[in-house]
């Protein structure tokens, strides 16, 4: 899956005018979210197999290639104050593409986390847990355009990392905001199931078409346009999002 991304920041003072802008917008209300996420930095690549004949060598040098990988889940919490949580999720994220200065471009696996990967996770010889922390805020859908509003908050007391892929997650007044001015964090993003491939045998009116690709970044390029003065989006320093892991 490839993500097309821009993002913003609004102070806290702005935050319900933006609301009522984006329902404007959408014609719908914003729905709740609160995402917990779990951090882990590889410590070596899986061994893949090549054929039978072949001995099975790793994927990247050891200390090389290593990346952050993500667990996430949805947190719903009922108006009995029980909470409601979804399956984790696996999340391996590229670091964007070199090249674009208008967006974020970065290639995404995305999928229902196995029992085996929830097992790999815990084991120190694959993996070190590096960071727990929430998203709570907001969410919009505007045609194939999901627009997230959210702070990023952690666990009041630190330390606390065993246990947490079977643990119940905290309660939000059991967090604290990472940013304490209250700032929010605004992600709008597109996203396309399997990128486009060079087909040197399509007709020609197929090749007049515009892409999936270009379809997308048009996507969120007008957008960008429709909340132009209201919520100025951009692409930050690609390098700013890099998922490579070091000092493992």
């Amino acid at each position: 899956m490839q993500e097309y991304i821009l993002y913003s920041q609004i102070p806290c003072e702005r935050e319900k005018q933006v609301l009522a802008i984006l329902a404007g917008l959408t014609g719908v209300q914003p729905v709740p979210i609160h995402e917990q996420v779990l951090i882990y930095a590889q410590v070596k690549a899986p061994v893949v197999a090549v054929s039978k004949k072949v001995k099975p060598k790793p994927q990247q040098n050891e200390g090389q290639g290593l990346s952050y990988h993500k667990l996430w889940r949805e947190v719903i919490t009922k108006e009995d104050d029980t909470q409601e949580v979804g399956d984790w999720k696996f999340r391996a994220e590229q670091t964007p593409e070199a090249g674009s200065m208008t967006l974020i471009s970065r290639g995404v696996v995305e999928h229902k986390a196995t029992e085996a990967e929830l097992e790999r996770l815990k084991q120190p010889e694959w993996y070190q847990f590096r960071r727990h922390y929430a998203n709570s805020g907001d969410r919009f859908i505007f045609g194939n355009v999901i627009i997230r509003i959210y702070r990023m908050v952690v666990p009041m007391e630190e330390g606390v990392n065993e246990g947490l892929i079977e643990a119940t997650p905290l309660p939000i007044e059991g967090m604290k905001l990472v940013d304490a001015s209250g700032s929010l964090i605004v992600e709008s993003l597109v996203r396309v199931a399997t990128p486009d491939k060079t087909n040197n045998i399509e007709d020609q009116a197929r090749k007049d078409k515009p892409s999936v690709t270009d379809s997308a970044k048009e996507e969120l390029m007008k957008f960008r346009a429709r909340m132009d003065g209201a919520v100025d989006l951009y692409a930050p320093d690609r390098l700013a999002l890099d998922t490579r892991a070091r000092n493992v």
